[in-house]
């Protein structure tokens, strides 16, 4: 049963994949680190401990989220940009469910003369991303999660809409102390056009392992990102928790190099790393990541994540 279903998960891969043929690039905030913690690790999160975060990461993973939980994440860039989102995770007795809302602002603009030579003082773009989720265990080891996405982007008065599924899975070996994890992730198709211009969704595959130490509270992970339009490349990314209330975490993403977003030269030797770390209270917890070249150029984000419920899960990363 188990092999019958790989064999249609692979299947149903394959014919998204192929159904993807448009080339240009769009709806850029399903691509992007939608969590403080995602931002941390530099994306590097397709198969590391599951949070309510894990929604945007791998919704394979929120198997494993006990708890009703759910958190927000601000992120802002340079020239007015700002990333919000909301996620949410809600088990249920055979499935886990859950969702979010992504906001990306790509902040104000004035002084030009539309296509009609007409006089404009300012406008706005954005995008925005309503994301739900669904897993479920469907081996001892073995979990499969997807997504479905509405996307929606707007240059003032030009907006398109588009829809796009994530399929992933989660494999767990070596005692769980081993995580295999990844799939396809934004595949779709846009709805309407902008001005009459078809472009594509930011299509990617991703292949990530995380390892948890049993006589060490450290978590590390390496990631492959393909993506079928943009930039492919490597990942890495560690968590360590020195004490119960407090986790730091780095990553580094080999691909910032290439992106060309920095403006700072002194620092684009380390283009690709980011810092973190998470702060756990009773009954929430707040993240904070600095990235030197992320999406958003050089910038911060912060994180609140709450357990609406009274904690039953495993930590994070359980000391021995």
């Amino acid at each position: 049963m188990v092999q019958n279903m790989l064999k249609v998960i692979t299947a149903g891969v394959f014919l998204l994949g192929c159904l993807i043929t448009l080339r240009a690039e769009v709806f850029l905030v399903a691509d992007y680190n939608l969590s403080a913690r995602s931002a941390g690790l530099r994306n590097c999160d397709a198969a590391v401990s599951a949070t309510a975060a894990s929604v945007y990461a791998n919704p394979a993973l929120i198997s494993d989220v006990k708890d009703i939980s759910g958190g927000t994440s601000l992120n802002r860039g340079f020239g007015g940009q700002n990333l919000t989102s909301l996620y949410g995770v809600y088990p249920l007795e055979d499935y886990t469910v859950g969702g979010g809302l992504a906001y990306l602002g790509y902040g104000d603009f004035t002084s030009y003369r539309d296509q009609s030579l007409t006089d404009k003082t300012e406008f706005s773009a954005y995008d925005l991303l309503l994301t739900g989720s669904v897993s479920r265990k469907i081996h001892e080891n073995l979990t499969a999660g997807a997504n479905l996405k509405l996307y929606n982007s707007k240059i003032e008065n030009y907006s398109s809409t588009a829809v796009g599924v994530d399929l992933t899975v989660a494999y767990k070996m070596l005692d769980e102390t081993m995580t295999l994890g990844g799939g396809l992730y934004n595949a779709g198709y846009q709805l309407d056009a902008y001005n009459e211009t078809r472009e594509n969704l930011p299509l990617s595959v991703k292949a990530g392992l995380a390892n948890r130490f049993k006589k060490l509270p450290l978590e590390l992970s390496v990631q492959y990102n393909y993506s079928i339009y943009g930039q492919s490349g490597y990942a890495a990314g560690l968590e360590f928790r020195p004490k119960p209330n407090l986790n730091l975490r780095a990553g580094y993403d080999f691909t910032a190099d290439d992106k060309k977003i920095g403006t700072a030269s002194q620092k684009e030797k380390f283009a690709g790393l980011a810092m973190g770390g998470t702060v756990i209270f009773k009954y929430f917890s707040i993240d904070l990541a600095y990235q030197i070249n992320g999406e958003l150029e050089e910038n911060w984000t912060f994180g609140i994540n709450s357990q609406l419920f009274e904690k039953t899960a495993e930590p994070v990363i359980k000391p021995e």
